[in-house]
């Protein structure tokens, strides 16, 4: 049955069930769960988000649309073409001879707009591939127009976290969503040369940056020394995906907020009566924290009566934002306002603070002002490109730019008084309340 393992990737997402899974080979993916036919009636109505099976009868095929959700997938690989089940709430997706055997692939019919197929493309069509979260995206969204411009039909191949931010850019036609390890690491590239065969051209984004440019742990390039890692990673991040994509500059990253999100941001920013400083708290990893945030906050409160500080960021950085409770201009929304919230409310921020962020990414080549505190990414990797942005980094720190990705202090070097990266510790206060100063 492996002929058909990667065909059928994007149609076995979430909690489904392999009918009859054969006894040498096991399960064709471990997040299968294995059943027999004569089990369905198991299994409760419309809670399945598959059905996947190598041979199948009609009568089976009834059993099946009760269990799988609406929106679902019945996948049916090797018994030739099933008619009926068109009939009995299903349409059909793909019919398809993979390897002299028949793929079928059924939805359960639903009201709701599911954005997922693979199937036969256009001519002229590129699949983009790109797993990850907002940074991720935001960058991958640059290459979009320029894949449309040259006259491409744009196919996505991305993860929930990333379909979540990306889902509504203008520049892509259709998506292929696979969950994180879903298909593992190892089979990757089983699952891409499926894909390299179904499109004109396919553009493969992952370990553009990460593993490219910032070296991952266990790496080589991870333990080169310093100035090896500067001379070869000091690269434009954002050059490189360009040239990737075979896309000319300008970079246009950008996120593209729904008419109700622009609307909901439009209404929190007319609560707020003076100027608005939108500060992302931190990032994913160490490194993205700055540690004089009170100090710098308690200063504007001071000297700028009209300026508000809104502050983001996930649960945890509610942590962050301890201590300011009392003070009306300090409007805490960590762990409250979702991401895409927080990026459509930055469209209308009057200054963007924070560290190498998501967030950030999203602006940087808007014209809103931005002050981005540098960890392991110099001007060079990161900002060069970006509009109205005030780099900041750190003064006489003997590890910066590290070009690694760190994800505890165990190869960071940390200040140890503060308990945060040294990097961070030596973006002085002073510095930013000086850049501060001549914007407000």
């Amino acid at each position: 049955m492996k002929p058909v393992k990667y065909h059928i990737v994007p149609y076995t997402m979430g909690r489904g069930i392999e009918i009859n899974p054969s006894p040498e080979t096991g399960k064709l993916f471990t997040h299968f769960i294995g059943a027999d036919a004569d089990q369905l009636y198991l299994f409760a109505t419309g809670v399945l988000d598959f059905v996947f099976s190598q041979n199948m009868n009609n009568g089976t095929v009834l059993d099946a649309w009760r269990v799988i959700k609406p929106g679902g997938y019945l996948v049916i690989y090797g018994n030739g073409k099933v008619v009926e089940p068109i009939e009995r709430g299903f349409d059909m997706l793909v019919s398809e001879r993979i390897r002299g055997e028949e793929l079928t692939v059924l939805k359960k019919r639903s009201d709701k707009r599911v954005n997922l197929a693979m199937r036969k493309y256009p001519d002229k069509s590129c699949c983009v591939i790109r797993y990850g979260g907002i940074g991720d995206m935001m960058q991958t969204a640059s290459i979009l127009p320029g894949l449309k411009e040259q006259g491409y039909y744009v196919v996505l191949n991305t993860d929930p976290q990333g379909y979540e931010m990306i889902q509504h850019d203008p520049h892509i036609d259709e998506f292929i969503l696979q969950e994180k390890n879903q298909v593992p690491n190892q089979e990757l590239g089983a699952w891409w040369n499926v894909l390299d065969k179904k499109f004109k051209k396919l553009v493969n984004l992952c370990e553009s940056v990460e593993g490219t440019f910032l070296a991952l742990p266990g790496r080589m390039q991870y333990y080169w020394p310093k100035e090896l890692r500067h001379k070869y990673l000091n690269v434009n991040y954002m050059e490189h995906i360009h040239e990737l994509a075979g896309v000319p500059l300008p970079t246009r990253e950008r996120f593209y907020p729904t008419p109700k999100e622009m609307a909901w941001a439009k209404k929190q920013r007319r609560r707020i009566p003076g100027k608005v400083i939108l500060w992302t708290l931190a990032g994913s990893s160490v490194h993205k924290y700055w540690p004089y945030m009170d100090q710098l906050i308690a200063r504007i409160m001071v000297e700028y009566k009209d300026v508000y500080v809104v502050l983001v960021g996930d649960t945890l950085c509610q942590l962050i934002e301890a201590g300011w409770e009392n003070e009306p201009r300090v409007i805490m929304q960590s762990g409250k306002w979702s991401v895409r919230e927080t990026l459509s409310f930055a469209e209308f921020a009057d200054l963007i603070i924070g560290p190498e962020t998501g967030t950030m990414n999203a602006m940087a080549v808007r014209d809103i002002p931005k002050m981005m505190f540098l960890s392991h990414s110099s001007i060079e990797n990161l900002t060069k490109h970006w509009v109205n942005c005030i780099s900041l980094e750190p003064e006489d720190c003997d590890c910066y730019p590290c070009h690694q990705l760190h994800y505890n202090f165990d190869p960071c070097p940390r200040d140890e008084d503060l308990d945060v990266a040294k990097c961070q510790a030596l973006i002085s206060v002073d510095r930013v309340w000086d850049e501060i100063k001549k914007m407000f």
